[in-house]
């Protein structure tokens, strides 16, 4: 894996309009809540036809938006809170694998949705759509990320939400935390 590194789709009146991050995979899901009043337009302004994505070697994280369709697709290989100190979740080492379990899935999910009002988010692996090899915007196409079977015995979802909650809360910046719909 070669870093945080990120890519970015855009299509948009038929055109897709890409961007890459080197930074992107650890600001990814602080990104996508910022919804879409937070994402189009910066998209938009750095996003270019014809241009390059980091390849799978490399590539933590992928976003693919269909303005017209409002269709998120997600991809992330990883997120981890390593770097925070505090580790806000501490004992919680399945949350490295936040979009493959399915009680975390679902409440990010339903947060993004929160953000997007009538988009539908789809979770996929960035290698299944957002990496130069093999760039695909026909959503029909791109395999949904498997959940694995459930291992946060104990954990509700609103204590996933919490969790969400505590670590967004150090990564993004304050005025977009404060406009999350939690």
């Amino acid at each position: 894996m070669g870093g945080s590194r990120a890519n970015y789709l855009l299509v948009e009146d038929g055109e897709l309009r890409v961007h890459l991050d080197k930074e992107g995979g650890s600001s990814l899901p602080g990104l996508i809540l910022q919804g879409e009043a937070g994402v189009l337009p910066w998209l938009r302004s750095c996003a270019e036809r014809g241009g390059f994505l980091h390849d799978a070697g490399y590539a933590a994280g992928a976003l693919l938006v269909q303005v017209e369709a409002r269709v998120l697709v997600i991809g992330m290989t990883r997120w981890e809170a390593w770097h925070l100190d505090p580790d806000p979740f501490g004992a919680f080492p399945a949350f490295r694998d936040l979009l493959e379990v399915g009680r975390m899935r679902r409440v990010f999910v339903q947060l993004v949705e929160a953000q997007w009002p009538g988009g539908r988010v789809i979770v996929a692996s960035p290698a299944a759509f957002g990496v130069q090899e093999c760039v695909q915007t026909d959503v029909s196409r791109i395999p949904v990320l498997p959940v694995r079977v459930e291992t946060l015995k104990g954990w509700t979802d609103e204590s996933v939400r919490a969790g969400l909650r505590a670590v967004l809360a150090q990564v993004m910046p304050a005025a977009a935390f404060q406009r999350v719909k939690w």
